[in-house]
Formats: structure tokens, sequence, C-alpha cells
């Protein structure tokens, strides 16, 4: 009868841990992700370029998706481009309960900057522009031999 009992208790507290871990884990994904987003007012985007000194068409663009509350937001529907080339869409399963989901390109053709468009319910918006940082030569770039101790 003991034997029964504490099994009982351990199932309910894997029960509960269970539905406490499953709500924590769909807490960090936004209600946008599972419906067709009409305005671009309810979303924000987080935009990282990296771009070389020495040649501006090796770069690395990431943008991230969230919602009013800082929700991630991962819908196929949403198509992002820079300067007129797709992004990819990436979704990555993080440690425990974490995803990412990202929109990436690297070596993008690079003009005179970044134009990003977005697609939201098939029509087009400007997301935003940033200008290229301009090319450097490497014997301009001034440093010492050794660095200091």
């Amino acid at each position: 009868m003991i034997i029964y009992k504490s099994i009982h208790v351990r199932l309910k507290l894997f029960l509960c841990s269970f539905i406490c871990l499953s709500a924590f884990v769909s807490c960090n994904e936004s209600r946008l992700s599972k419906e067709k987003i009409t305005a671009l007012s309810l979303i924000g985007a987080d935009i990282s370029i990296s771009q070389s000194l020495t040649d501006k068409n090796d770069n690395e663009i990431i943008i991230k998706l969230f919602d009013k509350e800082g929700n991630i937001i991962n819908n196929d529907s949403v198509l992002i481009k820079v300067n007129g080339a797709d992004m990819e869409l990436q979704k990555r399963q993080g440690l425990y309960y974490t995803t990412e989901t990202r929109y990436y390109k690297t070596n993008s053709s690079v003009d005179k900057g970044y134009h990003l468009t977005i697609n939201l319910n098939d029509k087009w918006y400007a997301l935003g522009s940033v200008a290229c940082i301009a090319e450097v030569n490497e014997e301009d770039i001034i440093t010492d031999k050794e660095a200091d101790r």
C-alpha cells in the first residue's frame, strides 16, 4: 500500500512538472506564429548586419521578428528580402525549451546599402534601409605589431 501511494505521488508530481514545463515552453512563441499577419504595426524586427571592412559583399544579415509582448514570431507566410534577394527562414531547437527562428542571408550583393522588405498578407512593405560601411585597404589599418601585455 505504501509503494502504491509513493508511485501515485510521484506520478502526480511528474504530471504537474510536465504541465508547467509545457506552459513555459509555449510562452516564448507569439500567437502571430499561427495566424496570418495583416499589418506591419503588429510586429517588431531585430536586424543585425555584419560586414567585412575590406569587402562589402562579405556580409551576414540576421533578422528576428517579435510581437508587441516581445514573443518570437515563427510564421512561414512571412517573407523577407534584402536588396531583392530572398532571405532564408531558419528554425532551430535550442537547449531544453528554447527555439530560435531567424531570417538569414550571407554574401548579399551590396551597392550602396542594405534595403530590407517584408511580405505580409501578399503586400510588400519597407522594413528598413542601412548604409554599408565604406571599404578600406588592409594597408590603411594601423596596428601595433605586438599586442600590449
